[in-house]
């Protein structure tokens, strides 16, 4: 995906150019959106699927059953199943939190698209574009 600042000039120049630089920037809110919905989509259904998983009767059950016979052996089981939960269970806790940074990003570059729009339409106003920070760092 092609590099584009999060800001127009504000020099007068040449129609053509005012333009261009219009739908370059129409085409790359575009192109951020269509990326961060479809991350969302992803997002979505695996929360959707955790949820299930975690859910009274799901199969997170599995973590707290254990077949030993041997106590010491099962109590060790059961405590080391559990400390896997907590490290799964931890990695969704972030993807909840980077779903919702992807929220804010849609909605500041929707609001920056619909400024794009406004700026071609009236070409003689001078328009406030918002400011869009599309640093999302995933680490998982």
């Amino acid at each position: 995906m092609k590099d584009h600042p999060s800001t127009l000039s504000r020099r007068p120049g040449i129609a053509q150019n005012r333009t261009t630089e219009l739908k370059e920037a129409f085409d790359w809110a575009l192109q951020i959106l269509s990326l961060l919905r479809r991350l969302d989509g992803v997002l979505s259904a695996t929360m959707k699927v955790w949820q299930s998983f975690s859910s009274v009767g799901g199969d997170i059950g599995y973590f707290f059953e254990s077949s030993c016979a041997d106590s010491a052996a099962k109590s060790k089981s059961i405590s080391a199943r559990y400390r896997s939960l907590q490290n799964i269970s931890a990695r969704f806790g972030q993807l909840e939190e980077y779903q919702a940074k992807i929220a804010v990003l849609n909605k500041s570059c929707e609001d920056y698209q619909e400024s794009v729009s406004w700026a071609a339409f009236l070409p003689h106003f001078q328009v406030d574009f918002p400011k869009v920070n599309l640093r999302l760092t995933i680490g998982i």
